[in-house]
């Protein structure tokens, strides 16, 4: 396919039926809520997960050019110890606008990968939330997120979560 230079191709030609993200807000994750404290602590290229338990939290308001559609989260991490497991996130989102109740309706998973051996290995993990489910014109967008848990095999060691970005 030919194009002018400097131009991207159309959106068709790079996936049939999808558009690609335009948009993308970042946040470090030194500005992410999190729960309980203990399992958490701060460092200075972002926030130390200490162990397997433990949720983080952020609350955006919804962007003035959001047109509908998809909404990926992406999260960006290091694993600082060598234990073994396996690295994933449970995201639970929802949409919301002042005087509704709050109230989550499921989680979307990230793809999980084998923990690596080395510690300065920076990986990333993504999900892609689609609309309906929780997730629909709401003024507000939550969105929280757990490790995977030890009944799923999941990584006990800790690790350090760098950065959270939101691409629509």
């Amino acid at each position: 396919m030919a194009t002018v230079s400097g131009a991207r191709p159309a959106a068709a030609a790079i996936a049939p039926g999808l558009a690609r993200y335009t948009h993308q807000i970042s946040l470090p994750a030194n500005a992410l809520s999190r729960s309980p404290e203990s399992a958490f602590a701060m460092h200075a290229r972002g926030l130390d997960w200490l162990g397997a338990n433990g949720t983080v939290t952020f609350t955006l308001r919804k962007p003035k050019d959001y047109a509908g559609g998809r909404v990926r989260v992406t999260y960006a991490y290091q694993v600082v110890s060598d234990e073994s497991g396996t690295l994933g996130f449970n995201v639970t989102p929802m949409t919301f606008n002042s005087g509704n109740s709050f109230e989550t309706y499921g989680a979307r998973a990230t793809a999980t990968r084998a923990a690596p051996e080395n510690t300065s290995t920076l990986l990333t993990s993504s999900v892609t939330i689609l609309p309906g489910n929780g997730w629909s014109d709401g003024a507000w967008w939550y969105v929280e997120a757990q490790r995977l848990g030890g009944e799923q095999g999941g990584f006990p060691g800790r690790l350090r979560l760098m950065s959270v970005s939101v691409e629509y």
